[in-house]
């Protein structure tokens, strides 16, 4: 039901005056944009492996950090970068499991080191995951990926959208 307010000759009402107005204004502009901002920070991760004599590679190897954040949080990842293939190599980027075709997310080549993911970058969740895969590669030694981005809490996901 809608409030309802009976007007009658000479009665007067009270309004705001500009200044009162663009004081609550600049308020709520304020505290807008103070709540977009809130929990928004940025994220870098390196990893580094060590090409085996098969020419075989995953990163992250065994006992290093997963690539992926914390329990409660999300990630826009907006670019990846890989040093240390050579000419002809390139490494495969799975998100959770590299034996899912459907997990493919993108590939590192030799003369493509550098991965944008787009303006809103490639979204994921506290138990989301990248796995970088490759196989009969020339390089020898350690490759090292590198991801950066934008990070929030789980519950302000939209603020990457």
């Amino acid at each position: 039901m809608m409030a309802k307010t009976k007007m009658t000759a000479g009665a007067e009402i009270e309004t705001l005056t500009p200044p009162e107005l663009a004081g609550h204004l600049d308020r709520f502009t304020k505290h807008w944009y103070q709540e977009k901002a809130r929990g928004v920070t940025t994220f870098r991760f390196d990893s580094t492996a060590t090409v085996t004599g098969a020419g075989a590679l995953t990163v992250p190897a065994t006992a290093q950090p997963l690539i992926g954040p914390k329990a409660g949080f999300a990630w826009a990842v907006q670019c990846g970068r890989v040093q240390g293939l050579l000419s002809g190599d390139s490494l495969s980027i799975f998100r959770n499991s590299s034996s899912v075709p459907g997990n493919f997310v993108g590939q590192f080549t030799a003369g493509a080191p550098v991965m944008p993911f787009g303006s809103k970058g490639l979204i994921l969740r506290g138990d989301e995951r990248l796995i970088i895969v490759g196989s009969s590669l020339m390089a020898t030694g350690d490759v090292t990926v590198n991801f950066e981005g934008i990070e929030v809490p789980d519950p302000d996901l939209y603020k990457l959208l």
